[in-house]
């Protein structure tokens, strides 16, 4: 603890995990009180505060979860990733990459927003990646996002080989001068929050001494092997922002 550093060990401030459903065209959060994962009908708006990237995926054949650090930059920035057995590699996310993408890890942007819940709006987290992060990248070119809202206000049925899936549909929205000045606000929050936890991350990186062979795992198919997806129900809730303008959030 630190009374002059309050931030010091502190958790996420996003309120919400979100990702996309590319088998059903729709966001969903997994909500740990009820422990089910929750659908958001479209529309659904937000506001961009700040992009990392991290990394997550499963690797069937040894039964085990990756997920790793975040960070701001995939070219000079250092990715830890694990499983619950303990680190697998450190590197650049091109190395990374090289190793871990054939097993199942996938490359995903963590997009931090302000979505409006009723009357008042909260920090979330966008887990973008597959079928959610193309067409987010070139959404996002050419445009300034610190001066936008975005919406997904319809999902674009896609194949791929003999698999079919959905992709969001994201379009510009513009934003009220009161929304503006809460996501301001929200991103200050944010921000402390991220300034401590990178200093925290570098000094883990620096600390940790990583075998280049160790897989933790990875090579050794467990006797009980985890589900791929835990097993929870599945349920839709009303939107979180059902008056959306036409343009306007």
């Amino acid at each position: 603890m630190s009374r002059s550093n309050p931030t010091e060990g502190a958790s996420n401030p996003a309120t919400k995990f979100i990702e996309w459903s590319g088998s059903e065209g729709k966001f969903k959060y997994y909500d740990k009180e009820k422990k089910e994962n929750v659908f958001m009908e479209l529309p659904f708006a937000f506001i961009p505060l700040d992009i990392l990237s991290t990394c997550k995926g499963y690797d069937e054949k040894a039964g085990l979860g990756f997920y790793s650090n975040e960070i701001r930059n995939t070219k000079n920035d250092l990715l830890t990733v694990r499983t619950k057995n303990g680190i697998v590699m450190t590197g650049l996310y091109e190395n990374v990459k090289e190793k871990l993408a054939s097993r199942g890890l996938d490359y995903v942007q963590s997009v931090y927003v302000a979505i409006k819940e009723g009357k008042s709006y909260v920090l979330a987290n966008l887990q973008l990646k597959g079928s959610a992060l193309g067409p987010f990248i070139e959404f996002c070119k050419g445009k300034k996002l610190s001066d936008i809202a975005i919406k997904v206000g319809e999902a674009k049925a896609a194949k791929k080989g003999a698999t079919k899936y959905f992709e969001p549909v994201y379009t510009e929205l513009k934003v009220s001068a009161e929304a503006n000045k809460i996501a301001i606000e929200l991103d200050v929050v944010l921000q402390e929050y991220l300034t401590a936890y990178f200093i925290k991350n570098a000094n883990a990186v620096v600390s940790e001494v990583v075998n280049e062979n160790q897989d933790n795992g990875l090579n050794k198919i467990e006797s009980k092997k985890e589900s791929k997806k835990s097993e929870v129900s599945e349920v839709s809730e009303p939107v979180f922002n059902p008056d959306i303008a036409d343009d306007v959030f």
